[in-house]
């Protein structure tokens, strides 16, 4: 245990103190919002597991990433972008809808009743992309024809 305490605060010093802080802030406030609302009868128990188990999942998810480059995920766009638009053109095949009518952006994950709306994945890729693209034309950033290519 003592080894996880050490490897959690090399990892804060390290890290953006402020981001992180309000990160953990806000995914504990989602939980709390979530657990009143269970005890006002307003939504199930299996919503606020579901809460709790998204936001534990995320901050792992935002730590892992932040110990990747992302260097190396705008050289690997062609990887992750295929994959995310890949997943979107799945939703037209096999998505579920969540409340909407007409809302099929969903896909169910096997084997669970947890769901994943692939569009939030290709909105990072975008992100991604985008920051690395820019870093690399930073010099030429007022050029007319990086410009119309951005």
């Amino acid at each position: 245990m003592k080894k996880v305490f050490a490897l959690a605060g090399s990892y804060f010093r390290k890290t953006d103190r402020v981001t992180t802080i309000l990160t953990l802030l806000l995914a504990t406030l989602s939980i709390a919002l979530q657990m009143g609302l269970y005890q006002a009868g307003k939504v199930a128990a299996s919503t606020v597991q579901t809460q709790v188990i998204a936001c534990v999942l995320g901050v792992i998810c935002v730590v892992l990433l932040t110990k990747i480059d992302y260097n190396l995920l705008g050289r690997l766009w062609k990887l992750h972008t295929v994959l995310a638009y890949f997943l979107v053109g799945l939703t037209f095949l096999v998505g579920q809808g969540r409340g909407e009518v007409d809302d099929v952006a969903w896909l169910m994950i096997p084997g669970t009743h947890f769901s994943i709306q692939p569009a939030e994945f290709l909105k990072i890729s975008f992100i991604v992309v985008f920051a690395w693209h820019l870093s690399h034309v930073r010099e030429k950033i007022n050029d007319l024809r990086v410009l119309a290519l951005v």
